[in-house]
């Protein structure tokens, strides 16, 4: 759930853990996350969204991940991939 819409996404990469007290990153990806957990990660959706970063935009900038009613995650958005990032990646995978 974004504001107002609600759209399937997927989890592609989780890139690294946050440790809450220090606030550093993890250089090891992690393979999954444990409740309470912080990470961060990319997420894929099918279909585009009006979002923002979160230093934009906070009120655009935040998300909450729902799986069958339940919230399993909420988030603020701090990147965005580019079309130039999505070239990329196409190019690669070819």
């Amino acid at each position: 759930h974004c504001h107002a819409i609600a759209e399937e996404c997927a989890i592609v990469e989780l890139t690294s853990e946050i440790d809450k007290k220090t606030g550093k990153r993890s250089k090891k990806k992690p393979m999954f996350v444990k409740s309470g957990g912080v990470v961060t990660c990319i997420i894929e959706v099918e279909q585009n969204i009006c979002v923002e970063t979160f230093d934009v935009c906070p009120q655009l900038g935040r998300f909450t991940l729902r799986d069958e009613g339940k919230t399993i995650g909420i988030g603020k958005i701090l990147r965005l991939a580019t079309l130039k990032d999505d070239e990329t990646s196409k190019k690669s995978a070819d």
